[in-house]
């Protein structure tokens, strides 16, 4: 397909909370890779969804992403699976890397967007990490390499749950504001993901924060004190997410 940008997220949706300025505006230029597609090993989350069992969300997750990216006449070629399972990227960072690698290699894009590194959501946090080493393995290669965006997600912002910026003050933000037919499409493929409502209620719809992306140091906590995932109780901690990185630095991906 040869897309000039693509948009690199964790879960089913975010595209369309982070980026639905270029889903309303150019979809036709876009891939989207979802790297957490639907797996999920978590009953709560079943329970939640009314999913009678793993497959059944999976495919229910499927249906969610289509019929949304159905609004914005994005076609199924241009969704893209990691295969990973939810809470599970950071423990596959190898294999994460090495497939957004590849995309970039094929697909050559002009742009990248995909999360920041602010301790929201250790998946996402992932995301955002393999991206970069994707991209620095390109630069170190001498190969052509696409500038890396980021839109703003979640994180903990004096023990609450903030998503209305960034975590930093730079570099600086971009703001796009929607105008009311786009809102109105964003909200309508919005409500497509019945299963993730709940959460995606708590973002802001007409206006979208984006800009170019930082350069983070992986290896260190995003920000002093507790990270939103570790205070959501998500059974998953920095100390986690560093043993993985730790481990990722010993062993680089298969084609470094």
């Amino acid at each position: 397909m040869n897309a000039k940008v693509i948009l690199i997220v964790a879960h089913p949706g975010e595209e369309t909370l982070g980026c639905g300025r270029l889903l309303l505006r150019e979809p036709e230029n876009l891939l989207i890779l979802h790297v957490a597609d639907g797996i999920t090993r978590d009953e709560r989350t079943l329970r939640r969804s009314g999913a009678k069992s793993a497959g059944d969300f999976v495919r229910l997750r499927r249906d969610e992403l289509t019929a949304a990216m159905g609004v914005f006449g994005l076609a199924e070629h241009q969704l893209l699976s990691g295969g990973i399972a939810e809470r599970e990227v950071v423990q596959n960072l190898p294999r994460v890397i090495e497939t957004i690698l590849q995309l970039l290699r094929a697909e050559r894009p002009a742009e990248v967007h995909t999360h920041p590194f602010e301790g929201g959501n250790p998946d996402a946090d992932a995301v955002c990490l393999a991206v970069h080493r994707a991209v620095e393995t390109l630069a170190e290669l001498d190969e052509v390499r696409p500038t890396i965006y980021e839109f703003t997600g979640y994180h903990a912002h004096e023990g609450l749950f903030r998503s209305a910026g960034f975590l930093s003050a730079y570099p600086m933000t971009q703001i796009t504001v929607l105008d009311e037919d786009e809102r109105e499409r964003k909200e309508k493929a919005l409500r497509h993901f019945r299963s993730q409502y709940d959460l995606y209620v708590r973002f802001a719809i007409r206006e979208e924060r984006w800009r170019r992306a930082e350069r983070y140091d992986f290896g260190s906590r995003p920000h002093e004190g507790d990270l939103y995932y570790e205070l959501s109780r998500s059974g998953f901690t920095w100390d986690d997410f560093e043993k993985f990185v730790a481990k990722l630095r010993q062993k680089p991906p298969d084609s470094v």
